[in-house]
């Protein structure tokens, strides 16, 4: 076995024709499975495409320093066909699916809450599609609940509520009623801020 630090300096390294692990740096620190065409960071049997991995303390940085203003960027790329020849997306397919998963028993992990990206929409060439959020969450040994959508137009919008059509806005008063003015612009804020939610249109 070679010891010893390694240096390539203008080269490439490529390692074809192998099967299992065929790169293991400490072991388990970074791991390469050619079988699976896996990456794991912390074990030798990546459970998916990449997985990071401990006992103990987990924590991930994305840093980013410039002079703008933007920071570290997280991109989720959803395309129909294959990379080589992609094709567009369409009304209901997902971009992104964040899942809590947890550890209750031998069956292993089991799915908790969940955000969904989906297309929300007919969808445009070379323009940006329409698109909402969904949040689900569950009760004990039960299937996912959306509880939250939030998609163009509607800033929160309650699942299963349905929202009603407002009255119109109560004007000045005619015919000698009386009608206090601040109470007016009460409750008018509240009926703009029941349509901003979705509860009424």
């Amino acid at each position: 076995a070679a010891t010893g630090a390694w240096t390539f300096s203008g080269a490439s390294v490529s390692i074809t024709g192998a099967t299992g692990n065929t790169l293991a740096v400490d072991t388990n620190v970074l791991v390469v499975d050619a079988t699976n065409n896996r990456v794991c960071i912390g074990a030798t049997d990546p459970a998916g495409s990449f997985e990071v991995t401990a006992d103990g303390a987990l924590e991930a940085y994305l840093s980013r320093y410039s002079t703008d203003a933007s920071g570290a960027t997280i991109y989720a790329v959803k395309g129909r066909g294959t990379r080589a020849s992609p094709t567009a997306v369409v009304d209901g397919d997902s971009s992104l699916l964040i899942i809590g998963r947890v550890i209750n028993g031998a069956a292993g992990p089991c799915n908790t809450a969940q955000i969904a990206f989906e297309v929300d929409g007919a969808v445009t060439a070379n323009q940006r599609p329409p698109s909402r959020m969904i949040f689900y969450t569950n009760a004990s040994n039960s299937g996912q609940t959306e509880l939250l959508r939030l998609s163009a137009g509607v800033g929160i919008g309650l699942y299963g509520v349905t929202a009603v059509v407002r009255a119109a806005a109560i004007g000045a008063p005619a015919g000698g009623a009386t009608v206090d003015a601040e109470a007016r612009t009460a409750i008018n804020s509240i009926r703009t801020a029941l349509t901003n939610i979705g509860l009424t249109s």
